[in-house]
């Protein structure tokens, strides 16, 4: 999956992640923000990032 204007990717919690939130607050169809994983698809910080049902 790719960012696009409504899907962002962040490796790890900044100091500037509040201004993605509010911007994504602002916008009139929201957003989804993933904290650990990066543009690469890769993950960090977690120990099984296994997704079930």
């Amino acid at each position: 999956m790719t960012e696009t204007n409504r899907i962002e990717y962040k490796r790890e919690l900044s100091d500037g992640l509040e201004k993605d939130f509010i911007a994504f607050l602002n916008y009139l169809e929201g957003g989804i923000i993933y904290i650990g994983i990066d543009k690469e698809d890769n993950t960090y910080g977690l120990a099984d990032a296994t997704v079930t049902n």
